[in-house]
């Protein structure tokens, strides 16, 4: 007498598979908060560690893209402020990156930075400084801040209302301006610096930090005596 082996039925299987999907979903937040807590992906500081050097990557490519950086020179410096991890957004920041050229590859870079009317000798003129610092907005900002309050708006030059070369002396520091002899080159966009279309600072006629714009920048300085770029991104948002 033989006997033949039962296949398992459709509504077996399917039960099977539900069993299997309702322990996913039950242990789904144990799961997660096992690997969050430092047993698969590491300590909150070794998590954020990975993070901040993947971010300064990709900031960069980006870098290297809009400012047409060879291969061959490579990253001496580079860091952002506030230092960011995976925590928090990607706002107000400011990046500050230091690249440095073979000989070889800065002759080309610089032959080819003079023929691009991006660049211009430094140092900027004060008018031109004033304009991508937001100066004129930051004191239109304060003029409005005590009209609003009514109250009477305080000494020029005074802490509370300083002048514009009190704040172009302040600000220009930011601008890796200590240079003797070299190029600068400047860069703003919308919203997002490092992804929206960018153009050159000169095209814009207002200050790039008006309050109602919010034009964030790069700035590029390469110095013909250390053979090394500096660039800064800043934004307002």
């Amino acid at each position: 007498m033989s006997t033949s082996k039962k296949k398992p039925s459709c509504l077996l299987f399917l039960v099977k598979v539900l069993l299997v999907l309702g322990n996913i979903y039950f242990f789904s937040p144990f799961i997660l908060r096992f690997m969050m807590s430092g047993y698969w992906l590491g300590t909150d500081d070794e998590v954020n560690q990975r993070y901040y050097e993947k971010l300064l990557r990709r900031d960069e490519k980006i870098l290297r893209q809009d400012f047409k950086i060879p291969k061959g020179a490579t990253v001496v410096a580079m860091e952002t402020i506030p230092r960011r991890d995976w925590r928090i957004l990607r706002e107000s920041y400011k990046i500050s990156a230091t690249f440095s050229f073979k000989s070889a590859d800065f002759d080309a870079y610089l032959a080819q930075a003079e023929q691009d009317n991006q660049w211009q000798p430094l140092p900027p003129s004060d008018s031109f400084l004033i304009k991508i610092l937001g100066i004129r907005s930051y004191i239109k900002g304060i003029r409005l801040h005590y009209e609003y309050h009514g109250k009477p708006l305080p000494k020029p030059g005074s802490p509370d209302n300083p002048t514009a070369e009190q704040l172009l002396a302040r600000r220009r520091k930011n601008l890796p301006l200590d240079v003797s002899r070299g190029l600068y080159r400047c860069l703003t966009s919308g919203y997002d610096i490092l992804f929206d279309k960018k153009v050159p600072c000169s095209e814009k006629p207002e200050d790039l930090n008006d309050r109602l714009l919010n034009n964030d920048y790069m700035f590029g300085v390469l110095d013909l005596d250390k053979k090394i770029l500096r660039i800064e991104v800043q934004t307002y948002r």
